[in-house]
């Protein structure tokens, strides 16, 4: 995965579909490369959000899932075994797009 999270392929997703704001569901090992990849091209990360929020260091604001989240246009959930169930827990609080981070990659 962590091969075509560098590629170019996942800023055609993001061209393709006119998204120029994001936020990043799980700051990982995946998530993190997700993260440097996007903030080095033009789309903005609005936020990220992860279960153990006060143990990253990042320069974007942190989220969980019990915080009310900024609009945003589109959300990578980067933990593909759970993407089903984040999913379901982020359209209750969001009207942001959801994507699993291997579709991206794979668009």
């Amino acid at each position: 995965m962590r091969a075509k999270i560098s590629g170019d392929g996942i800023f055609s997703f993001f061209d393709n579909n006119n998204f120029t704001h994001a936020a990043i569901y799980g700051l990982g090992v995946d998530g993190k490369i997700l993260y440097d990849e996007l903030k080095n091209h033009s789309i903005k990360i609005d936020y990220c959000i992860d279960r153990n929020k006060n143990n990253i260091m990042i320069n974007s604001p942190i989220y969980d899932l019990s915080d009310n989240l900024p609009d945003t246009e589109v959300i990578i959930v980067t933990p593909i075994i759970e993407f089903e169930n984040i999913k379901a827990q982020l359209k209750q609080k969001t009207n942001a797009k959801i994507f699993s981070l291997e579709y991206v990659v794979n668009w």
